[in-house]
């Protein structure tokens, strides 16, 4: 409807201007964003199609996609850990 439309219109616009008031450094937003996004779209998505694409498929294959959306999530959390314990670098 057109509330719930105006609704998460507006609390995407406020989380972003919180943020963007918040954050000192813009690499580190960069830093998080590329972490998090790239590897979701690398690793973890492509994964999870196979699998959702091919449940009837018991394989090699399968398995090498669970383990490859494991091995991205694993990634992912590797990479935001890095990021925040070393910072970014500017």
């Amino acid at each position: 409807s057109r509330a719930a439309y105006v609704g998460v219109t507006l609390c995407i616009v406020g989380g972003t201007f919180v943020v963007a008031l918040s954050v000192q450094s813009l690499g580190l937003v960069l830093a998080v964003v590329g972490a998090t996004a790239s590897t979701t779209l690398c690793y973890i998505l492509p994964g999870i199609f196979y699998i959702k694409m091919f449940e009837d498929d018991a394989g090699v294959k399968k398995t090498a996609a669970a383990c490859m959306s494991v091995l991205g999530v694993a990634l992912m959390i590797i990479s935001l850990a890095a990021i925040f314990a070393f910072g970014s670098s500017e």
